[in-house]
């Protein structure tokens, strides 16, 4: 409740903030409250400018609303207009795409026809320089897809990494 509170007081100094559409998000998310999430999201995003990147994660989070309301779909609508692999795709929005087809499986959706390009573009950044957070990502669209030999490549890669990494 608090933390609600402070995300709407933070959009009434600014409506076009979206780190602030972002939290909400993220409480209405976290308390279930898919039926708000659904309706407080779209007028959100129409107001926040220059998202970028952004403005996939933020359709994601009303794709979750979606899922979490059994509206399948509008998951799907929403993925295929607004989520879904494209060729200038930055790390955050192939998380985005993955996370969801992943979730949506989960709901026992069959999405099987939608992880070979989302497998393709996990193979080609096998070798970049990520975070481990987008490596398990990239691991799940190649695991998903039957990827067998991308996921093999990968767990050499990162088991050759681990061995030059200073972190404990």
């Amino acid at each position: 409740a608090p933390a609600l509170k402070l995300g709407e007081a933070a959009l009434a100094l600014n409506p076009k903030d979206a780190w602030a559409a972002h939290g909400v998000a993220h409480v209405l998310y976290e308390t279930g409250d898919s039926a708000r999430g659904i309706s407080f999201l779209p007028p959100a995003l129409e107001r926040c400018d220059q998202l970028g990147p952004f403005r996939v994660h933020l359709t994601w989070h009303l794709a979750l609303f979606h899922l979490g309301a059994g509206e399948y779909d509008r998951v799907m609508e929403i993925y295929r207009r607004g989520i879904r692999i494209r060729r200038d795709q930055v790390r955050q929005e192939l998380d985005d795409a993955i996370s969801l087809l992943w979730r949506s499986q989960l709901y026992g959706r069959d999405v099987r026809e939608l992880w070979g390009d989302l497998a393709q573009a996990a193979r080609a950044r096998i070798l970049l320089p990520n975070l481990i957070f987008h490596d398990l990502h990239l691991g799940m669209a190649m695991a998903a897809a039957g990827d067998a030999e991308g996921v093999e490549r990968q767990l050499a890669h990162l088991s050759e990494r681990a061995t030059r990494s200073s972190n404990p």
